[in-house]
């Protein structure tokens, strides 16, 4: 099973608790392969716990890019400890067709319900640990929650979308 981490490299995008989670996870002999796409402060800190692992990858991609480094994935983890806005990086995973993993802060909660179109955990390494090994280990769950993430996105977050409630409310405004 491919998991990813896209995000920017920082404490607060939640490097420290995916490193720990994944860290039981490769020590288990788990069968997974990681990706982490991405520079930061962090990132010399994640290399020291994790380089040694074979099935562990570092890249780095251009935004334009998300979406075909997020297609060969099964599962994009997303797990920001402190509050953003809506993330564009859980967007681009689910839209890829990832099933999701996420923290219940800040804009994660207006995408994702737990357990339909992925996964939600508090912003703690052993609840992330948690989500990860039910994904990996149940590949109906993981694909039916990637189902249901790319649906949401198809229809309530794609461009088109975004353009025609733009257009409505700027149509308005000029009235």
């Amino acid at each position: 099973v491919r998991l990813i981490f896209a995000r920017r490299l920082f404490s607060y995008r939640g490097t420290h608790i995916f490193t720990e989670a994944v860290q039981r996870l490769l020590d288990e002999g788990t069968n997974i392969h990681v990706t982490i796409a991405g520079t930061g402060e962090d990132e010399a800190w994640m290399r020291g716990r994790l380089d040694a692992y074979e099935n562990v990858e570092f890249t780095v991609y251009e935004s334009a890019d998300s979406l075909k480094i997020h297609q060969n994935q099964h599962v994009a983890v997303v797990p920001t400890v402190g509050s953003e806005g809506t993330s564009l990086s859980l967007l681009e995973a689910m839209s890829a067709g990832c099933a999701p993993i996420c923290t219940n802060v800040g804009g994660m909660t207006n995408i994702v319900i737990d357990g339909y179109n992925g996964l939600m955990v508090s912003p703690n390494a052993d609840a992330l640990y948690q989500a990860m090994k039910s994904l990996v280990e149940d590949g109906a769950l993981r694909l039916r929650l990637a189902e249901k993430a790319r649906e949401t996105v198809c229809l309530g977050f794609s461009y088109d979308k975004w353009k025609d409630e733009w257009l409505k409310i700027l149509r308005g405004a000029m009235a």
